[in-house]
């Protein structure tokens, strides 16, 4: 069996999703409703950020919608550049 890299997950409570974006400087881009979802392109809000990941140093963003995170997901499991694969 092959051996799986080892990966790290973390986890921010909805509660902390303003100071999660201050803490990566992206608060007043979110504000300004100017972020999007990578699947899809919505607008991303403090209410509908789902998942965020950091592929070769750039902040790609997902929203909550039920067919977006999976194909977000996929795309990092599979280690395909969201961008590419969502276009």
């Amino acid at each position: 069996m092959a051996k799986r890299e080892e990966e790290t997950i973390t986890a921010i409570h909805y509660e902390d999703v303003k100071k999660f974006f201050k803490t990566i400087g992206y608060f007043d881009k979110l504000s300004k409703k100017k972020l999007k979802c990578e699947v899809c392109g919505e607008v991303l809000t403090f209410t509908n950020f789902r998942a965020l990941v950091i592929q070769k140093g750039i902040f790609h963003f997902c929203c909550d919608s039920e067919n977006c995170l999976p194909n977000f997901a996929a795309c990092i499991r599979n280690n395909v550049s969201i961008k590419e694969e969502t276009i």
